[in-house]
């Protein structure tokens, strides 16, 4: 299923943790469950965004007006961690 990156227009993914190593596994392990689903390696790009902080992620959804079908986040941040992250989200 080689979609063309058009196909979805916005963001649906968010992913927050103020690791970047931990942000890259987690786009390690999405690409690879996109190509085992037959999707463009590229695909994975076009529908994540990522943040270092909860407060960054806060922004990118409520002063930006983002919607994300999925939010991945890391419960322990400094300065906001996830549980509160998601509180402010929601």
């Amino acid at each position: 299923m080689n979609m063309p990156l058009g196909f979805i227009s916005t963001k649906q993914i968010l992913i927050v943790d103020d690791e970047p190593f931990n942000l890259t596994a987690i786009m390690v392990v999405l690409k690879a469950t996109a190509r085992q689903l037959g999707f463009h390696s590229n695909f994975i790009d076009s529908i994540v965004d990522q943040e270092l902080s909860g407060t960054q992620a806060v922004a990118q959804v409520i002063e930006n007006k983002k919607e994300y079908r999925l939010i991945i986040t890391d419960l322990s941040m400094p300065v906001m961690d996830g549980y509160e992250t998601a509180i402010k989200i929601r």
